[in-house]
């Protein structure tokens, strides 16, 4: 679960923007636990990402506040994904087009528990 923390158009000659924050996340057993995510990749359906196969190119284990940060360029057609494991928000998006997610777009998130 999450919310949009930014959507802006893209007009005059400025990028467009998304900021996504994602909060909790809801568990198989029925309950919801609070979460720190940050998107660490961004993938289209028609990418050669598999998430389950290990083809990742960062490892979760040396991800620390003061390391990690995103610069994911033409993550998708033209959209840049930017994040840092400090910010409260979990990644920014940005292009010179309106940003559209086609069926199939994934996001890559480290999480961990807050609180």
């Amino acid at each position: 679960m999450g919310e949009v923390i930014k959507n802006q158009m893209s007009h005059n000659n400025q990028p467009s923007v998304l900021t996504l924050r994602f909060t909790q996340a809801d568990l198989k057993n029925g309950k919801t636990v609070p979460i720190k995510a940050t998107i660490v990749g961004l993938y289209s359906a028609q990418s050669h990402y598999q998430p389950f196969s290990g083809m990742m190119t960062q490892t979760p284990n040396y991800w620390t506040p003061q390391t990690l940060q995103v610069d994911q360029i033409n993550a998708l057609h033209s959209v840049d994904l930017h994040s840092k494991i400090v910010e409260n928000n979990s990644g920014v998006m940005r292009s010179n087009k309106n940003i559209h997610f086609l069926p199939g777009t994934e996001f890559s998130l480290a999480i961990a528990k807050r609180g």
